[in-house]
Order: structure tokens, then sequence, then C-alpha cells
């Protein structure tokens, strides 16, 4: 999937500077959509959440949990393990509050992306480029202030709320 490629290169190309967070917004209308979340946020545990969706967008019509723990052990992860945390309650838990904050913010499909809280359209490496850029000088020029890093995200979410960009 372009996106999930996108993302990764920008990962690759802001090593220092940004942190990709998935959240799940499992879709009705796409029968496969809540099990493959749950396999994305199962492998995010073993820390291969890109490749299996690599696997999943890849395979979109073959989402049984028999293709999902296939898909699991080509990326090599520890399929017990990753089978226990796809049932779990707790992944099931974070998938449905992912879908709740996604509600919450006014997203309507996927993929749907915010930097620090304002939704962006883009799918391009480029063109996430120019508000990654801005919103690194504006988190300098806090940190140049004194602002303690740990509260910069915060702080640029709420300056960004409500942007629908």
């Amino acid at each position: 999937m372009r996106v999930s490629s996108t993302l990764k290169a920008v990962a690759e190309a802001y090593p220092n500077d940004v942190a990709i967070h998935v959240r799940h917004f499992p879709l009705n209308m796409h029968k496969g959509s809540e099990p493959a979340a749950r396999a994305m946020q199962a492998a995010l545990r073993q820390g291969k959440a890109f490749e299996m969706a690599e696997q999943i967008f890849a395979n979109n019509k073959a989402l049984s949990p028999d293709d999902l723990d296939k898909y699991a052990s080509a990326i090599g992860l520890d399929v017990e393990k990753f089978k226990s945390d796809w049932g779990s309650d707790e992944v099931r838990h974070e998938v449905a509050e992912d879908l709740k904050a996604g509600q919450a913010a006014g997203v309507r499909g996927t993929p749907t992306m915010f930097i620090n809280g304002k939704r962006f359209q883009g799918r391009s490496v480029e063109s996430f480029r120019p508000i990654i850029d801005s919103e690194i000088k504006a988190a300098d020029e806090l940190i140049s202030a004194g602002t303690p890093l740990e509260q910069i995200y915060e702080i640029r979410a709420k300056a960004n709320a409500g942007n629908a960009g």
C-alpha cells in the first residue's frame, strides 16, 4: 500500500524527529478490517507493525485467522505469541479505543492522517516535508524557550487542534 510505504519513508527521512503512531479504524463495510487491525496491533507488540501492514494490504482479500497466522510467520513473528495477542481482550480493547478516538476526531475513512493533531491530506513524502519541517521548527523554538521535550507534542497538538489542514 502506498501510504504504508510513504510512512515508512517519512520515518526513515526523519529518524530523530518523527514518531509514527498508527491508530486503527476498522470499517464495518470491510469484513476483514477488524481482524486485520488486531493483527497489526499484535505484530506491533513484536516490533513488526509495518511488515504486517504490508502483508495485509498485499493480500487484502485473504484475511482469515489462518491467513493472518501465515503472514505472521512470513515476517518472522513468534506465531504463538501473535495468536495469543491477536485474540486477547487487551488487543480488542485497543482497536475499539482507536475506533472511538477516530470517530471523535471526525475520521470517516482510511487512511486519515494527522501530524501533531492537524489533519493532513498528503500521500507522498514530498507532501509531508513542509508540515514536518514547520513542526520541527516550532518544536525547536519551544525547546529553545525552555519547554521540556516531553511537553512538545501536547503543546503542538493543542496549537493545531481544530485545524483541518
